[in-house]
């Protein structure tokens, strides 16, 4: 997470994020984090253009941010959650579809279920020294 006061902080949440990889030398991660937010999927012209664009890493990247929080979640209770928010949103509906799809394909590549999605025993330790 940025500092408060970081002028990258500015750029909004993905942009900020691909513009730090970028200047600490990670350039070739910055596409993926940039392409990840739920409305660039909303107000993508197709799923199909979203998914060329994002690439795979892109496609990971915002399937994983999608599903995780300090605990898994489904995309399902996800979405309630903006839903609530946010509760006539006809591109938050559709990015809602769209992800569905993406977490289909994304499961058919790794030969899971959505359902057998999960953290390897490795992350909680990860997760708390990150902290």
């Amino acid at each position: 997470m940025l500092p408060v006061d970081d002028p990258l902080k500015e750029l909004g949440h993905a942009a900020a994020g691909a513009e730090w990889l970028r200047i600490n030398g990670h350039a070739e991660l910055s596409a993926p984090i940039a392409s990840h937010p739920v409305m660039k999927m909303g107000f993508a012209p197709s799923y199909e253009a979203w998914a060329e664009a994002a690439g795979l890493a892109g496609r990971i990247v915002a399937y994983s941010d999608k599903r995780a929080r300090q605990e898994l979640i489904s995309l399902d209770e996800r979405f309630a959650d903006w839903h609530r928010r946010y509760p006539a949103s006809a591109p938050l509906d559709l990015a809602h579809e769209r992800f569905q799809r993406l977490e289909q394909e994304l499961c058919e590549l790794a030969g899971v279920e959505p359902a057998d999605v999960r953290y390897e025993p490795w992350v909680a330790e990860a997760l708390r020294a990150a902290a």
